[in-house]
């Protein structure tokens, strides 16, 4: 769940490109009530060299294959379970992932924080305002900028007659520290921005003000920004722990000012109850096609080919779908239906 935290907090930003160096502003990128990205998860673990900071560079994530999702909403925290008690907050991210996640931030024009957290795992509840706020972006930031914060939040409850305080203390050294070429399944994205973060937390388990245990990660955040894109197209997550192990996922952007989408793709009728017709032509052909519910779940998978082809979605629930896969230019295609 930790590295679920760590992407969720960078994918509220978005690089814009300028002379081959991108820069990641409040006016244009930062998050608004009523964005939602899907999240997906890489299978394989195995190490991936980041490579060295620097102008220029070149990453290739393109042979990585996704299948798990989350989807991410960016919500009023008045709408959420724990609003009432965030103190600090104007917008917040809640999560479709096995146990609730709901997220508390504070956005700025000049500044994006993290206020307080909640979540609701194995029917207990925790929450926590952050006793010291922790500072994700500044606004602007562009290639060489840096900041240094520290951060801490506790969960409280109890249990048996015991007062029991989950502490998480930290401290994050964030660096825009590249731009390059990066390649993923859904295309190839020149002038990206790569946002360094190197994180040491601390997490203590108090009981009854006497302490039980304390444990310390030291964690390295990749993340690579686009201009056209609002969330980050890609992340990297190492445990210092695990140095053979790479965790890579990837954001698709279902809603806001830029959605991953390359080309028309023709499906009718859009609204549908009982059959769908879709023209395949505008995917690559072989390629795999998702249909994903509105939990960023796969429904459905299909191969593109040049055909048009006739579905039934007669037995799959009301809502909104999204239809997924690589165009013909390689890019990703990320299209709206609506089954009634």
């Amino acid at each position: 769940m930790k590295q679920l935290f760590t992407f969720l907090i960078a994918a509220v930003f978005v690089a814009s490109a300028a002379n081959a160096q991108s820069v990641i502003t409040h006016n244009m990128h930062a998050p608004q009530i009523g964005d939602t990205y899907t999240i997906y998860y890489s299978d394989s673990y195995d190490y991936f060299d980041p490579g060295t900071g620097g102008a220029n560079q070149t990453w290739d994530l393109s042979g990585y294959v996704t299948s798990e999702s989350d989807m991410v909403h960016f919500v009023d925290p008045a709408t959420t379970p724990w609003g009432g008690q965030a103190t600090n907050s104007n917008l917040a991210t809640q999560v479709d992932f096995k146990d609730m996640v709901v997220i508390y931030l504070n956005v700025t024009s000049s500044m994006m924080k993290n206020t307080a957290m909640g979540t609701s795992a194995e029917g207990m509840e925790f929450f926590g305002n952050y006793e010291d706020e922790q500072e994700l972006m500044h606004f602007p930031f562009a290639y060489n900028d840096n900041f240094t914060d520290t951060y801490s939040y506790t969960f409280e409850y109890s249990m048996m007659g015991m007062t029991i305080q989950l502490v998480t203390s930290g401290t994050d050294v964030t660096t825009a520290d590249a731009w390059g070429t990066v390649s993923t399944p859904y295309g190839v994205f020149e002038n990206a921005l790569r946002v360094k973060t190197v994180t040491t937390e601390t997490q203590e388990t108090w009981m009854n003000g006497v302490l039980q245990e304390s444990t310390t990660d030291n964690t390295t955040n990749y993340e690579f920004y686009h201009s056209d894109y609002k969330a980050p197209l890609a992340s990297l997550y190492y445990d210092a722990e695990f140095p053979d192990e790479t965790e890579v996922t990837f954001t698709a952007l279902a809603t806001g000012i830029s959605e991953m989408e390359t080309a028309d793709v023709n499906v009718y009728p859009n609204p549908a109850s009982e059959m769908i017709s879709i023209d395949f032509s505008a995917f690559k052909s072989g390629s795999n096609v998702s249909l994903i519910n509105a939990k960023g779940a796969e429904v459905a998978r299909f191969v593109a080919g040049n055909t048009v082809e006739q579905i039934s979605v007669s037995e799959l629930p009301q809502g909104m779908y999204m239809i997924m896969g690589k165009g013909a230019n390689n890019q990703a295609i990320n299209t709206k239906l609506v089954i009634e």
